[in-house]
């Protein structure tokens, strides 16, 4: 297992390894496996977890580790948190980090949404940028698959928001140049 930045704030990187492939579907569903009421344990996880200081501390929970692996079936209940405006900018986070291990089409179906979501003004840019590049671990789901026609879409849609931030706008140039995920691999040393 490769470490990228180690322990730190909230705003620092997990140390737990991504999958192999962008493309592929990269979970595997358990059949025996009894879903979980999303919202509840999202805010359960999210009380557990407020003293923490960094974002791996959800690794610690069985019940975050579930939604993460079996992050496929809980897409749809994923894009319904994110849109309900009664839940938080950090609660919204934790939700799209319980989503790193979704298929590529899934996730950028929960990226589409987002700015979906902030161009009608529903959440700020904090969770938008978050479900582009989330400081939460190896997955790198949308600059490990920079190539990709989705995505690129996606992100080109970003770039011509001129409500976006110019930061954000910057990391989406680097994303679609390749340059992000360049730097990512050397980092992790992959």
């Amino acid at each position: 297992m490769t470490l990228i930045f180690g322990y730190g704030n909230l705003n620092a990187c997990s140390t737990i390894p991504a999958p192999n492939s962008g493309t592929s579907n990269r979970t595997k569903v358990d059949t025996l496996y009894k879903k979980a009421n999303f919202d509840s344990t999202i805010l359960v996880l999210d009380e557990r977890s407020k003293d923490s200081e960094t974002w791996d501390v959800f690794f610690d929970f069985k019940e975050f580790k579930d939604i993460h692996e079996h992050s496929p079936i809980y897409l749809k209940d994923a894009m319904k948190f994110l849109s309900n405006e009664s839940y938080s900018e950090r609660q919204k986070k934790l939700c799209l980090c319980s989503m790193q291990r979704a298929p590529l089409e899934g996730y950028v179906k929960i990226v589409v949404q987002c700015k979906e979501l902030y161009d009608n003004d529903k959440i700020s840019e904090g969770p938008l940028d978050w479900a582009i590049v989330p400081n939460f671990s190896k997955a790198h789901t949308i600059a490990r698959n920079y190539n990709d026609d989705n995505v690129r879409d996606v992100l080109n849609n970003i770039l011509q928001d001129k409500k976006i931030s110019t930061d954000l706008k910057e990391t989406v140039k680097d994303i679609l140049s390749g340059v992000l995920w360049k730097n990512i691999r050397e980092i992790e040393g992959n």
